[in-house]
């Protein structure tokens, strides 16, 4: 499947996406702890500045970000148009 399609198979689930994503929703909260929690001593000392994330369909991860960390800036990019 091309580029092209995959970004149309994505666009026409777009809206329906949040209602059917419990599990990326979940994950997206799991991954914002470990990423700002360092296992063996804690809170990191110093929070990323700057986040890239490539493929954010709606935005549970950049959700997650931004509630933890409101000064940063996060760079969202995803294929569906729709999904942004």
């Amino acid at each position: 499947m091309s580029e092209t399609g995959i970004a149309a198979r994505f666009s026409e689930g777009a809206l329906q996406y949040d209602a059917h994503a419990s599990v990326q929703y979940r994950m997206a909260e799991t991954f914002v702890e470990w990423l700002l929690t360092d296992a063996r001593t804690g809170p990191t000392r110093g929070n990323p500045l700057q986040v890239t994330e490539l493929g954010c369909g709606t935005g549970f991860l950049t959700e997650q970000l931004r509630k933890r960390i409101s000064d940063m800036q996060i760079d969202a990019c995803d294929l569906s148009e729709e999904m942004l």
